[in-house]
Formats: structure tokens, sequence, C-alpha cells
């Protein structure tokens, strides 16, 4: 189905999206804050910190037996503003990767002087008003079925199946350069 779509197997291409998701993790890694970090990071306690984790307003993944929180999530000197707000909508099972993206990835809806910004910078310029913080909440893929279409995406060195409207895969395309294709859920 794919080859009649135009899509060929390329094994080097394979493998060097592969290898770029390897390095691009590795540097993830290298990036990301422990959770004592984190606590300096924001100034608070190592127990708030897991404490805001399981309630979802931040976001940690697994490395070996460290939980490490993406770079995304923190300015210089604290944590994004009203990104607290945003994260408990991002599904703890996405791959790190693609968390970062989601945050820092200029978006089309979110845009300053005509100019698409990412999640991270849109609320770090905004006033924090409940529409602005609710534009930047709409860029979130659901994380449950709202519509009878999903998303096969693949692309930054991931690939999930989300359900979203066309529209919606459109902007993901957009957004991040991945490739998404449709289906109903009547489509085998």
């Amino acid at each position: 189905m794919l080859e009649e779509a135009g899509f060929v197997a390329d094994p080097a291409a394979a493998t060097a999206a592969r290898l770029d998701r390897q390095f691009r993790m590795q540097s993830l890694v290298q990036r990301s804050l422990s959770v004592t970090d984190a606590a300096g990071r924001l100034g608070v306690s190592t127990a708030r910190i897991r404490q805001r984790l399981g309630d979802g307003t931040l976001w940690a993944f697994d490395s070996g037996r460290s939980r490490l929180l993406p770079p995304a999530q923190f300015t210089e000197s604290g944590g994004v503003p009203h990104l607290e707000k945003v994260l408990p909508l991002i599904a703890k099972d996405l791959h790190p990767l693609t968390v970062q993206a989601l945050l820092t990835v200029p978006q089309p809806s979110l845009t300053v002087e005509g100019r698409p910004v990412s999640i991270v910078a849109w609320l770090i310029g905004s006033a924090g008003s409940t529409q602005d913080i609710e534009q930047a909440a709409d860029v979130i893929p659901p994380r449950t079925p709202k519509n009878p279409h999903s998303a096969v995406i693949a692309g930054a060195g991931s690939c999930f199946s989300l359900p979203v409207s066309r529209a919606r895969a459109r902007n993901y395309l957009v957004s991040f350069g991945w490739l998404v294709c449709t289906c109903s859920r009547n489509t085998v």
C-alpha cells in the first residue's frame, strides 16, 4: 500500500534516521535535569518535584535508574511561566524527543508579529491570560479519541498513532515536518 502511494523502502535512510534519533536522544539526556537539579533550578525540594511529576505539572522520562526532566520546561532562572497549566495535557507515554519537540518547535497556530513560535516561547512571552494558555494547550495532541479519524505520525525518530482530525494531522505535518497518514477507524 505504501509503495502504491509512492513510498519506497530505503535502508540507508532508515539507518540514518535511527542514528539521528540516537544522537538527538543522547543530547537530550545530557541536557536534561535530574530531580535534584530541577529542585535547585525551581528553588523547591526534591519531594516537591516528585509531587509535581505525579500531578503532571512537570514531565520526566526514565533514563537508566534516573528520572530526567527535558530542558524545555525550564528557563535559566526557573520554570517556564504557565507551563504547569499545559503539561498535564501531554500524555506521559510520549517519547521524550516528541515532548521536547512539541514544546520547542514553532507552531503555525501560535504567532508573534506574524511569525510562528513554540509553546515555550509563546508562554514566556504571554501575559498568562486564560486565552493565551488555552491557545498553547490547543497545540497538544488529545489523549482520547474525539473523532472517527486517527493519524499515524512518523518522524523525528518517533512513530505514533493519535486520534486527530485531518486538519490537525496537516498541522503536525507543517509543525514538525512529520509524515502523516490519516485514516478512518473503519480502515484497516
